[in-house]
Parts: structure tokens; C-alpha cells; sequence
């Protein structure tokens, strides 16, 4: 990271304040040369030497497609890919509505743009009755931009009837369901909106041979925003005349840094997938789903983090089969895909192209597989049963230590087990260990395989509905939630860490910790829904 300085000024007019910003070629990196120049601006005047205003024309947001969906469920509600898809699917299969079973939308895994004659009609005759002649445009709008083949012949993601308006349904869909079926609706009618109008200017300041640059820009029409329901908020400048002369009330410096590129986010990452031609309509959500049940990647605070084992599985195939990896590859492909489609190509000649130099790399790769493996799992460790060396292994569930010598010995335990712990072993009565499992935490003897002994790992909390106790499990996709260990005689189960604190309100044994929406902690009662503040010093099963 480097710091670097921006220089602000702050200008009036008519009673109007409003900041204009230094233009330099190279960034301000020196402090002490900063500061002196913020001195040298106090109490001086900035003549305009130049002004601009102009009318632009914002035309309105296409309709959606299967990128577009996804990408606006991901930053509006923060759904992933693959639950936006499965809410859209049921959209359009359909849902129950006043007794009847209703598709809501067009096919939901389409990258066109286009709509339907019939659909078109039946918007642009909605925004006329629901909002006047002012917001539609004389001819209805073309957001097809031709080059690239579409698949089929679907069109964009659309309401079937737009008359059913999302108002119309509240109450008749779920909360996701409403949310989806509401982004969908706007986008489509909103994209036969009329133009928005935007009044833009610009003007340059000069003193002691500094320019500074301001910007402004207000809403004149708000056209298709108003049918979408967000009208955007701009700063404006005044009307300025070249040649006036204005006086600097405040001068500062912002201290900055550079930042490398940020991290993909769902959304990030489908948008450029869908630019560098990367997969179809139905492929994104599938594609991120395998990145994450395969461990390659995970999720922190909303960006994609690749895992040690993405890292090496990287390594291993990029530079080794660097042709079919490279991206302008894929896109290729899809493209012959679709000259295959159109007749344009024969399919034989491309697959015949295509394996040639595959079969190479993949021979070449198969004779030297056994060094490849060697070299990523030699281990310093020793077997505790037969002394042989402990490989370093993967699987989809982590990583383990593995002995050399297997099928012989069958010794094997999770790389991240946790230190001997106090526990004995049910059946040998030695120590156990804390492992962690495809199905959650739990505890091993130090001898497995030879000695099957374990038991579970429970948080040290009573269940509150029978004499068990309570465990930490993981559902098939990773998903950590919480039973009793005396399932499945004892159904309780809950999604929430459970707490050993009796509510106050109605005398439960537990409480459920929970998260608003501004990332507070606070426990909820699972039986009266009474709710309190966590308070980190509570003691282990006192009232509150």
C-alpha cells in the first residue's frame, strides 16, 4: 500500500457551498508539500475558467436475465446463486395463488434481452393506466444489442401477467419468493419506461497555477426510475460564469491509500464469468456450488476466498494443462458451440481439434501423477501403529493425515485434530481425540482404526426436551446446526447456538443466539420468543 493526498476546496455561491478537487498528472505523496499548499489557499479567491452544462438522456435498465438475476439477488438480498435459481425455478413452475396454481415468470435461465410483441404490448398498456402518457415512450425500447448468439429462442425474465403486480401478492408469497418476483417485475415493466432526463455540468477553478475540478448533477425527469421506485440522490453545483471570481471558505487534505483489486462476491464474479464468456444461463450457479462443496473456495464477509486446497489444486492442473484453463479458451469453446448449433462448424472436426492436444497433456500428466501425489503429501510424521511415514491427504470433507503403507495399515486421522483430550475411550479406555467429521465434530480413539471407540461431542447443555444432551452437527452442505444426542427418539433441533440460560419470561431451560440485522448479538427465547440482549458476562444457567 502507498499513502497518497487529495486536496479539497471548498467554494460559495448564492449561499451554495461545494467542494471542487486539485486535478494532478501524478498523486500527491509528499505531506509536508501538501500542507503547504492547503496554507497557501487561506483566504483566497478562485477565478472559473471554464463551465459546462449539458442534458443527458438515461435510457432505462434492460430486463433481467439469468447473470442479471443472480447478481441483483446477491446484492440487494444477499442470496446465493444457487437459491435465487431454485425461487425462480418455483416462480416459474408455479405457486399457489387465491386456490390455483400459477406460473409467475418466463423461464428464468435465458441470456436475452428480448420480450415478446404480446408481453410489450401488455406493458407498455400497464404504464399507462398505472402512470401516466409522461412515463411511456412513443415506440416501444430494443435492448438487444445483436453480435453474440443467445440460447433458444427464450426471452428475458419476465412477469407472465403483468397486471399482477407485486402489491397484489403480498401476503400470497413467501418473503424470498416476494422479493424475487418483485425485482423481476420492476426490471421488465421499468425497461419500457420512458428516458430519464439528467442535468449535468461541470467547472474548472484556477489559482497560483492549481486547477480544481467540481462536478454536479440533478434529476430533471425521473422517467423509468420512478416505475423502478429509486429515484438516485446527486449533489449539484450552481450556475457559474467564466471569468467570476470566488472566495475559498475552507481548504483540507484526505490521506489515502492504494488498494490492490478487491475480492470476486458472487455477484462480482458471475459478471465477469458473463463477460469473458464463461459458462451459460444455466451453468453460473452450478459453477460456484462445485467451488464450494468441493472446498476450493469459501465465503468471508460476503467475498470469495480461495482454500489452501484451491491453491494447490490450482497449481497442479493450471500449470499443467495451461490451454483448457486459459479463459479465452472457454469463451472459444462456447462460441464453436454455438457455430456447431448455427451449422457453421462440423462438431467431429472441433472435438477432433480439441482432443488432440489434450490427450497429449493428459498422458503426460497420467505418467507422472505417482510424483505429483508424492511430492504434495510427504509428511515429516511417523503411523503411531506401524511406524511407516503419515501422508497428507485430501478429501472433500478436509484434510487428514494417512499412513504410507495402506490398505496394509488403515491408520488415518484429520489434520486438524485437536491436541489428546481428557475423554476415554468407551471400549479400550484410552485417550480420545476431537475430530472433525463430514457430519460435524466428535470424538476418536487414538487407535482408530484398530480401536472403533467414540463418542459425541455435545456443548455441555441439558436438551431441553429430554434427559440428552446437546451436539453440534453438520448438514450434508457443510451447514452447522444443533441436536440432541438422543435423536432420533428426541426430534429437537434448531439452527441457532443454543445457550445455557433459562428465559425469564416463561422459564425454558435454553436460550438461541441470534444476529440482527445491524450485526448485534442478542438471545431469543425458542418457546415464547422472548428476547434479550447477550450479555457476555452472564453466568452459565442464571435467569435473565
Amino acid at each position: 500500500k502507498e499513502t497518497y493526498y487529495i486536496i479539497k476546496i471548498l467554494v460559495s455561491k448564492d449561499g451554495k457551498n461545494f467542494w471542487a478537487t486539485l486535478k494532478t498528472d501524478e498523486p500527491l505523496k509528499e505531506k509536508v508539500k501538501v500542507e503547504g499548499i492547503i496554507n497557501s489557499l487561506k483566504d483566497r479567491k478562485v477565478t472559473v475558467s471554464f463551465f459546462e452544462k449539458r442534458q443527458l438522456k438515461i435510457k432505462p435498465y434492460p430486463p433481467l436475465k439469468t447473470s442479471t438475476l443472480q447478481q441483483e439477488a446477491s446484492k440487494r438480498f444477499r442470496f446465493s446463486p444457487g437459491k435465487t435459481m431454485s425461487i425462480a425455478q418455483k416462480l416459474y413452475e408455479g405457486v399457489e395463488i387465491d386456490g390455483k396454481n400459477v406460473g409467475l415468470i418466463t423461464y428464468m435461465r435465458t441470456d436475452s434481452l428480448r420480450l415478446s410483441e404480446k408481453a410489450v404490448y401488455a406493458i407498455r398498456n400497464l404504464i399507462k393506466e398505472q402512470f401516466g402518457t409522461a412515463y411511456l415512450p412513443p415506440t416501444p425500447i430494443n435492448h438487444e444489442t445483436g453480435g453474440k448468439l443467445v440460447q433458444g429462442a427464450h426471452e428475458a425474465i419476465r412477469p407472465t401477467q403483468p397486471n399482477l403486480t407485486p402489491e397484489s401478492l403480498i401476503g400470497k408469497l413467501e418473503s424470498d419468493f416476494q422479493k424475487i418476483y418483485e425485482l423481476i417485475w420492476k426490471r421488465a415493466i421499468a425497461s419500457q419506461g420512458s428516458y430519464a432526463q439528467e442535468e449535468v455540468k461541470e467547472s474548472n477553478f484556477e489559482v497560483d497555477g492549481l486547477t480544481f475540478v467540481a462536478r454536479g448533477k440533478k434529476l430533471i425527469f425521473e422517467g423509468f426510475y420512478r416505475i423502478l421506485g429509486e429515484i438516485p440522490h446527486y449533489e449539484d453545483i450552481p450556475e457559474l460564469n467564466k471569468g467570476e471570481q470566488l472566495d475559498i471558505i475552507d481548504a483540507k487534505y484526505e490521506e489515502k491509500e492504494t488498494e490492490p483489486p478487491p475480492r470476486y462476491t458472487e455477484a462480482s464474479l458471475i459478471r465477469t464469468m458473463e463477460h469473458l464468456g464463461i459458462g451459460r444461463p444455466s451453468t453460473y450457479a452450478p459453477t460456484l456450488e462445485t467451488l464450494y462443496e468441493r472446498k476450493y473456495i469459501k465465503k468471508e464477509r460476503g467475498y470469495l476466498v480461495p482454500t489452501e486446497l484451491g491453491f494447490q489444486v490450482n497449481d497442479i492442473l493450471i500449470s499443467r494443462f495451461r490451454d483448457i484453463f486459459e479463459v479465452k479458451f472457454t469463451a472459444k469453446m462456447e462460441e464453436e458451440l454455438d457455430e456447431i448449433e448455427s451449422g457453421k462448424k462440423k462438431a467431429l472436426e472441433v472435438l477432433e481439434k480439441f482432443y488432440t492436444g489434450f490427450s497429449e497433456d493428459l498422458k503426460s500428466f497420467e505418467e507422472n501423477i505417482k510424483g505429483i501425489k508424492e511430492e504434495l503429501q510427504r509428511t515429516e510424521e511417523t503411523c503411531p501403529l506401524c511406524g511407516s511415514p503419515l501422508l497428507l491427504k485430501w478429501s472433500k470433507y478436509g484434510k487428514f493425515y494417512a499412513c504410507s503403507r495402506y490398505p496394509e495399515c488403515k491408520y488415518t486421522r484429520p489434520a486438524e485434530a485437536s491436541e489428546v483430550t481428557d475423554k476415554k475411550c468407551p471400549i479400550c479406555q484410552k485417550p480420545m481425540i476431537l475430530v472433525e467429521g463430514k457430519k460435524g465434530k466428535y470424538y476418536r480413539c487414538v487407535d482408530y482404526p484398530k480401536c472403533k471407540g467414540i463418542l459425541p461431542y455435545t456443548l455441555g447443555i441439558k436438551c431441553p426436551e429430554c434427559d440428552g444432551e446437546i451436539v453440534e452437527r453438520k448438514a450434508p452442505k457443510g451447514k452447522v446446526f444443533y441436536g440432541c444426542t438422543n435423536y432420533p427418539e428426541c426430534k429437537f433441533i434448531t439452527s441457532h447456538k443454543p445457550v445455557d440460560i433459562k428465559c425469564s419470561a416463561c422459564g425454558y431451560p435454553i436460550m438461541l443466539e441470534k444476529k440482527g440485522r445491524k450485526g448485534k448479538i442478542y438471545l431469543e427465547c425458542p418457546n415464547c420468543k422472548n428476547k434479550i440482549e447477550k450479555e457476555e458476562k452472564n453466568e452459565k444457567g442464571s435467569d435473565l
